[in-house]
């Protein structure tokens, strides 16, 4: 059986950490507390390098129809040496810098300076707190940045592009990654993490990005920088949209999914979908183990489920599945599943063998879709455990939408259909 094979580059620009974890069996230490944890270990991290990794996995071993490259800056030492590796062993595409130093080809460069560190410390619970050195990360500049992808992005003329960025690299950087890649017409992503109060984005951002993805708290930063604050989550993504991004503002909301609010042809109100992990995908909040670089998996893998010509809410539906997954282990780049590992509702629009009726799903552009019109979150994971049902893949995603409309009074069956007509 031969798949169709779609070429797309996603480029990755952002940073490359080792992270350095420590597990405490209780709570958080809080400030001036300390406390003794029970485990210490070191993983591969990095927004940038978690994004292209969870892209990656989702590639390997298959004829892929995603080339996944990384655009970073490591130091000259252990850790920077150990990160590359780590690159090789999951497929993701650079040039061999070791070597290299300064060499515009490359797409890693050493520097002078240390690799990026990232300190993490992570309850029993799975929340986790981090604080970040940047290190050698901070030492890629908007110069390399416009040289590199200008060079994948011709290389590879005959594939479309994908490029995607963070906030852990110097914002002129990121903005730099966007805007030459609007220019190369790209789709661009921004991931505007880490965002905070001390952090503010440059607003030329939004009109260079095409999707923004936001925690709830990476949202709230955002939106206070321009004054307006006590907002709903659509209000505060309809107010990004309004900023000038160009197509979408997805809101991670961890284990309660996402929100995806999309810009509408002909001045037409924004649509606003709430989606969570397929029905196929069996994970419960006794499962988590780690959060740690989930919103990095959910980003890396949306782009992936992007490429393949899915929509954007159906895209994000099945990145919150991937996500959902990446929690039940420990790590970062350690917790992101293969794509031999992923349920069959997950692997259905990737490139890979299934049994016919899979084929015949992974044939056609999307899974159907039914969309709950209310604004009752609860009703909708209420029916998702409901059809559930283990290593089937759902004959329909659910969704649901929030639609202004009129209070309606009188006979039951009379309301439902007015409202079906409205």
């Amino acid at each position: 059986m031969s798949i169709p094979k779609i070429k797309t580059n996603l480029i990755v620009v952002g940073s490359a950490n080792l992270d350095l974890i420590a597990y405490t069996p209780t709570t958080l230490p809080s400030p001036g507390q300390t406390i003794l944890g029970d485990q210490f270990k070191t993983f591969p991290g990095g927004k940038g390098a978690n994004q292209a990794i969870a892209a990656a996995r989702l590639c390997l071993g298959y004829k892929s129809h995603t080339n996944v490259h990384m655009i970073c800056k490591v130091g000259n030492d252990a850790y920077g040496e150990q990160l590359l590796t780590n690159f090789d062993k999951d497929g993701v595409k650079y040039e061999d810098a070791m070597s290299r130093q300064d060499n515009a080809k490359s797409d890693v460069d050493i520097s002078g300076l240390h690799t990026g560190i990232a300190s993490i410390t992570v309850d029993k619970k799975g929340e986790n707190t981090i604080v970040v050195i940047p290190g050698s990360n901070h030492a890629l500049t908007v110069d390399e940045v416009e040289t590199k992808i200008q060079a994948i992005v011709e290389q590879h003329s005959d594939a479309k592009s994908i490029i995607m960025t963070q906030l852990e690299i110097q914002h002129d950087v990121a903005l730099a990654a966007m805007k030459v890649g609007k220019e190369l017409g790209a789709l661009t992503i921004l991931n505007p993490a880490p965002t905070n109060a001390g952090s503010l984005i440059h607003q030329d951002f939004y009109k260079f990005v095409d999707i923004i993805i936001p925690n709830e708290t990476e949202l709230q930063s955002l939106i206070s920088e321009g004054g307006v604050e006590d907002q709903s989550e659509e209000a505060m993504a309809i107010e990004l949209l309004n900023r000038g991004i160009e197509k979408a503002v997805i809101v991670t909301l961890g284990e309660k999914g996402a929100c995806v609010v999309e810009r509408m042809n002909g001045g037409e109100r924004p649509r606003v979908t709430s989606i969570s992990a397929p029905a196929g995908v069996n994970t419960r909040q006794d499962d988590v183990i780690d959060t740690v670089g989930a919103g990095d998996s959910f980003c890396g893998s949306f782009a992936v489920y992007l490429s393949t010509g899915l929509d954007i809410p159906n895209a994000a539906m099945n990145a919150c599945g991937v996500a959902g997954l990446s929690v039940c282990k420990k790590g970062a780049q350690s917790s992101y599943p293969t794509i031999d590992q992923l349920p069959d509702c997950l692997r259905v629009h990737l490139d890979v063998n299934l049994s016919p009726r899979k084929v015949e799903n992974s044939r056609s552009e999307k899974i159907p879709t039914l969309t709950f019109v209310t604004g009752n979150k609860k009703k909708l994971e209420e029916v998702q455990k409901i059809l559930s049902t283990d290593g089937m893949i759902p004959s329909f995603q659910l969704t649901n939408e929030k639609i202004d409309l009129p209070e309606l009074q009188g006979d039951p069956i009379e309301i439902a259909q007015e409202k079906c007509r409205l």
